[in-house]
């Protein structure tokens, strides 16, 4: 089986690319067993998501938020939205997802159908994600397409880019017909969002450094408390489970991607004590880095 790895840069966002300047779209038929992690971390992208569950169950977390998606449900996950899945169901939830930049949808930057119906959407920094329902007769036709399109991008006969494409704008246009307040005035970007952003990609910067919480709150000039709270409320967590959580993803890249010691990649991802290293790794991902690295290299 596949290993998925999201690799991002230093501000989190995927390095991974999907489709090509032609055809600026990718569909992905993917199991969370077969991410290194388990999950899908955190990461964002500029293009547009929209994620199916086919079986089982996921929570998804943002900024400000999270969802409860289960078998049936699907979500609409905006451009340049940090966002991570978790699996919640005791079976391997199983997604089908579609990754596209914007212009798929609209055209040239230039087009009406992009400046009236498209990026007014995605330039809405305030709308993170939009769950889809087929308890929802419009959200399940939405819904519908997506499988659809996925269908047909799947079995790529000739033509099929033009028969995505036409059902993807088909379900654009339900959500734009159905969603009408997405086009009133777009609301100004909260001041929580624009300082987790500017701590997280300090701790993306500087992960392989001694971190303390004053360092965080300074880079946004907030009190020590604020950035717990900051945290806590908006994904869930504490600034020092989110650093170690990042560690501890790049670590699982480094085992598999590289042949460096163990003991190097725990002095590199700043851990200090190698120990300490291999107890919160095999805490996370129930295995020791050796058996890891062994486990995965070898598929």
């Amino acid at each position: 089986m596949q290993n998925h790895i999201i690799e991002t840069d230093e501000n989190g966002l995927e390095q991974n690319s999907h489709g090509d300047s032609l055809f600026p779209l990718a569909g992905y038929d993917e199991y969370f067993s077969q991410f290194i992690l388990k999950e899908v971390p955190w990461h964002w992208h500029e293009e547009i998501e929209l994620v199916v569950v086919v079986e089982g169950s996921t929570h998804l977390e943002y900024v400000d938020g999270s969802l409860e998606l289960e078998e049936g449900d699907g979500v609409f996950i905006n451009s340049n939205t940090m966002h991570r899945l978790t699996q919640t169901s005791s079976i391997d939830c199983h997604i089908i997802n579609f990754v596209l930049k914007p212009e798929f949808l609209g055209g040239r930057f230039d087009s009406r159908i992009y400046n009236e119906f498209v990026k007014p959407i995605c330039s809405n920094k305030s709308l993170s994600a939009i769950k889809l329902s087929p308890k929802i007769m419009w959200e399940r036709l939405i819904l519908e397409k997506i499988n659809n399109a996925f269908a047909i991008y799947t079995d790529q006969r000739f033509g099929y880019e033009l028969s995505v494409q036409a059902r993807l704008l088909d379900a654009w246009y339900i959500l734009c017909v159905n969603q009408p307040t997405l086009f009133e005035s777009i609301p100004p970007v909260t001041e929580s969002k624009i300082r987790l952003d500017k701590i997280t990609k300090f701790i993306h910067t500087h992960y392989d450094q001694k971190l303390a919480i004053k360092d965080l709150a300074s880079v946004a000039d907030i009190s020590e408390s604020e950035c717990y709270r900051l945290f806590r409320k908006t994904l869930q967590t504490t600034p020092n489970d989110y650093i170690l959580n990042h560690r501890l993803q790049m670590a699982a890249i480094k085992l598999i991607a590289t042949n460096l010691s163990i003991l190097n990649i725990s002095y590199e991802l700043g851990f200090g004590n190698p120990s300490y290293f291999s107890k919160k790794f095999k805490e996370q991902y129930a295995t020791t880095p050796k058996e890891f690295r062994h486990l995965h290299q070898n598929k």
